[in-house]
């Protein structure tokens, strides 16, 4: 849930101005290879493109040229498959069965260099693949094939970034989409001429509805072939509906809006298995019962810290605790207990109800799923959410689990009343995430996000290191970005630290002070004001 994102747009129905205002904001790790950088490409031919890019990617993922932006979020929809496939031939064993017939695998050898601490050696892999894809495991005797739109049509995103990135209305950009080469994101649309649109998934296999594409199939039923792509006007979609909003924050496409939402019954299970997910429902709150918004009321309302599971477990546990014997009601945990009781649900850095919360919170997310493991029931009938599961554990071992919590908290701080600021921490330590431990004795700032899965809109994931009692962030809202669509686009952005990996840059934490106190920096887009605001330019020089 933290490694998502939140994706909103309204139109002018719901647009103080009267223009259309965009939210963009994946959640991903924020060490490591897929950390957002921002980025601004602006050529003498006609792109001008501002928004985030990843380490190594040649074009911006996510963002906004003059007249038009958009938004992805990872979705579920089904574009990876797994075979089961026969290779039962007594006469070739690179022969595997397809119906009546046979085909031939392709198995080659590779040597891999394996670096053991300095020693470095050669080892020798054999390889086999099918004609859906590699081979990469084996079941029951049988071996697994994986077959991928991402391998088929993937090599081919560039030229569809492109053409996203350089579209001029609806029209140009629902082409660029008609590629279909994009897979594992969702995506949302606003525009200065005031369209909204919303479509989940892109190059989505076209498959026999009969089977279960979520578990591997049986590669010898030549109907499990894949029979092409669905078209884009084939996949869940939204365009202008009469509520004047749109949201993802990877859920279900049935309930992207308030109104005219796609219907479950026209789409195969594969394209849509996505849950609603608690910041789903969140953002659906937020932008049903604000009548407009302003570009101001906007961007604070992306840093929405409500927890609506708060709003079911405490509730909950406020009814177990009156129902246990009274010396279960010890002042120890009826203290913290009512303080809970009197909260708003809402995370901020002066909390300590939220730092209680929490606690039992991961107190119970032990629990469940120590009885996941143990339960074999756990492996089939519908799946639940998360919210259910935990509302499900057994009203003895939730008490114990907020036992657990406040025992916790007393023992790391000599006191339950500990503020949220004061544990949930953002440190920036090596670019890798890996090779530098998080230290409660350097320096950090305090964050009022919280974990994705309570339904908190400013997500933060986060990691406690052995021997520290904070907690610190690994993941979440890596890029922000608020942008309006008038006669000239208007927008705000902020990374978590920095533009900079540097240690010694200016530029290396100087975004977090923005994040701890849920602010925006400025973002120009235009050259004139980019010119103004620069504190250096340089022009690269070449040499032959």
């Amino acid at each position: 849930e933290n490694a998502g994102s939140n994706m909103w747009a309204v139109s002018s129905k719901k647009s103080a101005s009267g223009n259309p205002l965009l939210f963009i904001n994946p959640h991903v790790a924020f060490f490591g290879g897929g950390q957002r950088y921002e980025a601004h490409l602006k050529s003498g031919e006609g792109l001008n493109i501002s928004g985030f890019s990843m380490l190594g990617m040649p074009y911006i993922w996510t963002g906004h040229n003059a007249v038009l932006g958009w938004s992805h979020t990872n979705t579920a929809a089904d574009s990876t498959d797994l075979y089961l496939e026969t290779f039962d031939s007594t006469e070739d064993p690179l022969k595997y069965k397809v119906g009546s017939e046979y085909r031939k695998a392709t198995e080659w050898t590779d040597e891999v260099v394996v670096n053991n601490k300095g020693e470095r050696t050669v080892r020798s892999f054999t390889f086999r693949k099918t004609h859906r894809g590699p081979v990469v495991g084996m079941r029951d005797g049988k071996y697994l094939a994986v077959k991928a739109a991402s391998m088929e049509v993937g090599p081919k995103l560039f030229a569809q970034k492109w053409a996203m990135a350089k579209s001029k209305n609806l029209g140009d950009f629902k082409k660029a989409l008609s590629q279909r080469r994009l897979t594992g994101s969702n995506t949302i649309y606003a525009d200065k001429d005031g369209n909204i649109f919303y479509l989940h998934g892109n190059a989505m296999p076209k498959r026999n509805p009969k089977f279960d594409w979520s578990k591997a199939v049986d590669g010898a039923d030549p109907e499990t072939e894949w029979t092409g792509y669905h078209q884009l006007d084939e996949l869940p979609q939204v365009l202008n509906p009469s509520s004047g909003f749109l949201q993802n924050c990877n859920s279900t496409p049935f309930l992207t809006s308030g109104s005219d939402n796609p219907e479950r019954s026209r789409h195969p299970a594969y394209m849509a298995p996505d849950p609603d997910t608690l910041r789903a429902q969140r953002s659906r709150q937020i932008l049903s019962q604000t009548e407009k918004f302003t570009f101001e009321s906007w961007a604070a309302a992306s840093m929405d810290t409500h927890l609506l599971l708060a709003e079911m477990l405490v509730p909950d546990l406020t009814r177990i605790a009156g129902s246990m014997q009274p010396k279960e009601n010890a002042q120890t945990f009826l203290e913290p207990l009512m303080e809970l009781s009197k909260w708003n649900f809402k995370s901020s850095i002066e909390s300590t109800q939220t730092t209680v919360f929490m606690t039992y919170f991961e107190q119970l997310q032990r629990a469940n799923q120590q009885r996941n493991r143990s339960a074999e029931t756990n492996l089939t009938g519908p799946a639940r959410t998360l919210p259910e599961q935990l509302m499900s554990l057994d009203d003895n071992v939730k008490f114990e689990a907020f036992k657990s919590a406040v025992s916790e908290l007393n023992e790391n701080f000599g006191t339950w009343k500990v503020k949220w600021g004061e544990v949930n921490r953002l440190q920036r330590i090596h670019t890798s995430g890996s090779v530098e431990k998080f230290n409660d004795a350097k320096p950090s700032v305090p964050i009022a996000g919280a974990n994705g899965q309570t339904g908190c809109i400013l997500t933060f994931g986060t990691r406690r290191e052995d021997g520290q009692k904070k907690r610190y962030g690994v993941s979440g809202n890596s890029y922000l970005a608020v942008v309006e669509f008038g006669p000239r686009v208007k927008r705000r952005s902020l990374l978590v630290f920095g533009q900079d990996a540097d240690p010694s840059s200016p530029n290396h934490f100087d975004q977090a002070e923005h994040y701890s106190k849920k602010e925006y920096k400025p973002a120009w887009f235009d050259l004139s004001e980019i010119k103004a605001n620069s504190k250096q330019n340089y022009k690269p020089g070449y040499k032959k």
